[in-house]
């Protein structure tokens, strides 16, 4: 479940290991966003710039000379024992039983909230990215970029192939502020160059970049006119920035709707991301048979999400007796140093670019925290003074999370703002039930599933 960078690689493993695949994602190609093809006449870079864009284009190439099914544009929107999908996609909607399931669901970004982070034009980092890479479509004319994270680095930077006039981007955090955690970095030197390549294509674009910045304020009627930004030491000391197009992201967050409807048992972790399936080695949850790699195992980055789709692959290979143990201990063993050494980077991305506490500051009384139902800053802190600090008991008082997207966007965000608010951790305040359908599906689709197809 899954085609980007993890998805695609278990697939592929687990059909050169002699095993029916089949490989289930909701876009209309493989890739995911990471691997995500430039349209047609679109100016694309003229070859992949990243290790894992090559091994991305050449694990394509061998999916298709593989005996893969490859269902696109469909849904998986329910988890039934035992390891049956829900599936709803061109040919209607189907129940799916598989001997192993590999859930690579990848993750969500994570926002904060401000006056204004609601209008037209304001959007989330990767929004902006899949506009670009996906339909050809310019966000702006003048964007700004906001929030934490290299991942605003290559988004500048397409922004810029694309035509787009990037007015500043602003990392809310300082060098300094990274010094906890800086010896996990050491030893990635191709990330540090690749990142540092950015940066000056960037400068050299004439484009501004500030540290310890961010926006705290959009302004505009119908859509975006202007943002104001602020040192983050001093939020009141504030500059107006005319732009047309806003792009906020404060890293990622794990998607686990699916595992949790799973059944799986879940910790949190937050060098890893947040809340993340707890498993083995091989990436094997705690319900049997149901492996994870990707972002769903932690957020790591592409090359870790290649690495974890073949271990969690050749894990399921071995549960189903197709390859011999001793040469399943070999490949593993190679590939589990791998992992250990891009989750050392990863953690500190995960530490060092957590959103600064000053940033809860910014909502005011009538801000929206969750957008679907429209409940507000004001609502959540009511609510929390009167003892609720349980995402549960209020998504019962308050409606927050029981909108369209069921709290994958604000579920993550209220609960930062409510450990924040009431002084607890993060875990304290937990997370949401998740029940079928996960996303939104016809109705119609939940009276049309017949029987369960099985793969081989």
């Amino acid at each position: 479940m899954g085609a980007g960078p993890a998805g695609l690689a278990a697939a592929v493993t687990a059909a050169q290991a002699g095993l029916a695949v089949t490989l289930i994602d909701e876009y209309p190609a493989v890739g995911g966003q990471y691997l995500r093809q430039w349209p047609a006449g679109w100016a694309p870079p003229a070859a992949p710039r990243t290790p894992a864009e090559r091994e991305g284009h050449c694990l394509r190439q061998k999916l298709a000379a593989l005996p893969v099914e490859v269902r696109s544009q469909t849904l998986v929107w329910g988890f039934f024992p035992p390891r049956t999908l829900g599936l709803y996609g061109p040919s209607g909607s189907s129940l799916l039983r598989a001997q192993c399931l590999i859930l690579a669901t990848g993750a969500y970004e994570r926002v904060m909230p401000f006056p204004g982070w609601t209008l037209p034009g304001v959007m989330t980092v990767g929004g902006l990215q899949t506009l670009v890479k996906g339909y050809g479509i310019r966000p702006g004319q003048r964007v700004l970029l906001a929030g934490s994270g290299p991942f605003l680095l290559p988004v500048a930077v397409q922004l810029l192939e694309a035509g787009a006039t990037v007015v500043a981007v602003l990392e809310a955090t300082r060098p300094r502020d990274w010094l906890p955690w800086a010896g996990r970095a050491w030893g990635h030197w191709d990330k540090l160059r690749e990142g540092w390549g950015y940066l000056r294509t960037l400068r050299r674009a004439g484009v501004r970049w500030r540290w310890g910045w961010t926006v705290t304020r959009a302004l505009g009627g119908d859509q975006v006119e202007a943002a104001e930004v602020a040192p983050v030491a001093d939020l009141h000391r504030s500059e107006t920035l005319a732009v047309d197009t806003v792009g906020i992201g404060f890293g990622f967050v794990p998607a686990t709707e699916l595992t949790r409807l799973a059944g799986c048992r879940h910790e949190y972790r937050p060098e890893a991301g947040g809340w993340i399936p707890t498993h083995d080695e091989r990436l094997e949850t705690t319900t049997p048979g149901v492996f994870v790699a990707g972002e769903t195992a932690g957020i790591g980055g592409a090359d870790q999400a290649l690495i974890e789709g073949k271990i969690a692959a050749l894990a399921s290979a071995a549960r189903q007796g197709r390859l011999p143990p001793g040469e399943v201990q070999a490949r593993l063993a190679s590939l589990l140093h791998q992992r250990r050494h891009h989750q050392s980077l990863a953690a500190f991305l995960n530490m060092a670019f957590r959103p600064p506490p000053e940033l809860y500051s910014l909502a005011t009384e009538d801000t929206l925290l969750c957008r679907c139902e429209e409940v507000t800053v004001g609502e959540i802190r009511a609510a929390v003074r009167a003892g609720m600090t349980e995402l549960e008991a209020l998504k019962t008082c308050t409606r927050l999370g029981q909108g369209f997207c069921q709290g994958r966007l604000c579920g993550p965000l209220v609960a930062d703002f409510v450990a924040h608010e009431a002084g607890c951790s993060v875990a304290e305040v937990g997370t949401y039930s998740v029940r079928p359908p996960i996303k939104p599906i016809p109705l119609e689709a939940l009276a049309a599933t017949g029987g369960v197809d099985k793969i081989p």
